[in-house]
């Protein structure tokens, strides 16, 4: 049920796109000043599954809209970022790219306590970010 997402703060630690998996290296993030980068936080009311989701990108903030329902479909909408100039693309994985995957992301689950969230692109290669609770 996605009251058990709704209300955590969550980390990206992987990202699955095209037959490649890239491991995010949350250790090597925190050595660099960028720990809190790549974070993600669904708020709102948890009976309606709908609300705001927010977090950090890498460097700027970002908040939107969301709808999720109980059988893993997810929306996420009309996203906004604050606007600083990065000047490290930690784990090879810029900002826009990170808030792309988020936009298009149609699907949510949690598998053994991760919460992944999956979007597919046009040539129907799917995307899969998966986190870890904070």
């Amino acid at each position: 049920m996605f009251k058990d997402v709704a209300g955590k703060d969550w980390m990206l630690s992987e990202l699955r796109s095209g037959g490649k998996t890239v491991t995010i290296d949350r250790n090597k993030l925190e050595a660099d000043s960028m720990g809190g980068y790549f974070a993600l936080n669904f708020k709102g009311d948890n009976t309606a599954n709908q609300g705001q989701v927010s977090g950090v990108a890498a460097p700027n903030r970002y908040f939107g809209p969301y709808t999720a329902a109980d059988n893993g479909i997810l929306n996420i909408a009309n996203m906004a970022t604050t606007m600083m100039m990065a000047f490290k693309v930690p784990e090879g994985l810029n900002e826009k790219e990170y808030l792309d995957y988020l936009t298009k992301a149609t699907r949510w689950d949690l598998r053994d306590g991760k919460l992944e969230l999956q979007s597919s692109s046009s040539d129907n290669l799917a995307t899969v970010l998966v986190f870890v609770s904070k």
